[in-house]
C-alpha cells in the first residue's frame, strides 16, 4: 500500500488525530494499541486526542472537524434498521457527515414502508445498504464482542438466549 500511496503522489505519513472517550475502561490502552497498529508501516501519523466522556465526543462530533473517532455501539433490539439510521445524516449519530443519495431517497423510504422486515425484499433492500456502507467505507469497525456461554450438556434453550442486542433470555435456558 504505501508504494500505490507514493506512486499516487500522497506525502507520507498522513497525520490525523484520533478522538477517543476516556471514561470508558480501557480506553488509553486500546487508543495507543490502535495508533501502534496504524503507525507500524510508516503510513499514517495518529495523534491521540483524548476527551473526559462521551458527552465530550459527541460535542466535538457536533463542530464537524473530527476525522477519526472510536465509540462502542450496540443496538438496542435487533432491527435491521439500527444499523443503518445511527449512521446517515449531517451529522449522524456517531458523527459523521456520511451522506449517500440513493440510501437516503430511495433505499431507506422503501423500508419503511415495509411491515415485515423479515421479508425477502426487506432482506435484500438492507443488503443492499449494508454493501453501499461498505463500498464507501463510511465506517471501518475495528472489533466486535462475542458472546460466549458455557453449559453442561443437560442444559437446553441457551443458544436461544443470546442476540445482538445482548439481551440473555433465562426464562428459554432449562434442564432436558
Amino acid at each position: 500500500m504505501r508504494s500505490q500511496l507514493e506512486r499516487a503522489g500522497v506525502k507520507l505519513p498522513i497525520s490525523f488525530p484520533y478522538y477517543y472517550a476516556q471514561s470508558s475502561p480501557g480506553s488509553d490502552a486500546e487508543a495507543a494499541l490502535v495508533k501502534q497498529q496504524l503507525e507500524v508501516d510508516g503510513i499514517f501519523q495518529v495523534t491521540l486526542k483524548p476527551l473526559a466522556n462521551l458527552n465530550d465526543l459527541e460535542n466535538a462530533w457536533e463542530t464537524g472537524k473530527v476525522e477519526a473517532s472510536v465509540t462502542g455501539w450496540t443496538p438496542d433490539y435487533p432491527d435491521p434498521d439500527d444499523f443503518v439510521s445511527p449512521y446517515l445524516g449531517s451529522p449522524g449519530t456517531f458523527g459523521s457527515y456520511y451522506t449517500n443519495s440513493e440510501i437516503s431517497n430511495v433505499l431507506t423510504p422503501e423500508t419503511l414502508k415495509q411491515d415485515d422486515r423479515s421479508s425477502s425484499q426487506a432482506q435484500s433492500t438492507f443488503a443492499k445498504i449494508q454493501t453501499d456502507f461498505a463500498k464507501d467505507a463510511a465506517y471501518i469497525p475495528l472489533w466486535q464482542n462475542k458472546q460466549f456461554s458455557v453449559t453442561q450438556a443437560n442444559i437446553t434453550g441457551v443458544p436461544l438466549t443470546l442476540d445482538t442486542a445482548e439481551i440473555m433470555r433465562f426464562w428459554m435456558v432449562g434442564k432436558g
